[in-house]
């Protein structure tokens, strides 16, 4: 379906959109999980940027290449997208939502955090992809690995 303001009023076209967004959230979960760059190609535009406030402030493709490189220095990583508010407005999207992250480090401590994702969205060649995103942290614990006994 062509976008615009016509897409912008057909309720399919917003449900596709919406659906369509929260699978590419979930993809982002992966690609970071699997320090995959194929896939994180599926959730970024070329020329998106991200700003993790305290953490990095950069391009996608550098973030995700940083993000790469602790995901293969530690033991374990996971993250969590959840409660994903999106809204529509033809070839653009603004969505809202929680994550959760574990990570195992390689000196054996437990990284736990939430916090909040609001990202800016386009459509890119035909599917949707983030163009901005701002992460804000709620919680960050650090607790040790108990001895294996």
């Amino acid at each position: 379906m062509a976008g615009g303001k016509e897409a912008a009023a057909d309720p399919s076209y917003v449900l596709e959109a919406k659906q369509a967004i929260t699978e590419v959230l979930h993809k982002y979960c992966e690609a970071a999980d699997q320090a995959d760059p194929s896939l994180a190609a599926e959730v970024w535009h070329p020329d998106a940027v991200v700003n993790y406030e305290g953490t990095f402030e950069g391009t996608a493709k550098d973030f995700m290449e940083w993000v790469g490189a602790r995901q293969r220095s530690n033991k374990a990583m996971v993250h969590y997208v959840m409660n994903a508010v999106v809204e529509v407005d033809g070839e653009r999207a603004t969505s809202r939502s929680y994550v959760f992250g574990y990570v195992h480090t390689a000196d054996d401590r437990h990284n736990i955090s939430s916090g909040r994702f609001s990202d800016v969205w386009v459509r890119f060649d035909g599917a949707w992809r983030i163009v901005e995103r701002r992460h804000r942290r709620d919680v960050f614990l650090t607790l040790p690995v108990a001895p294996s006994s």
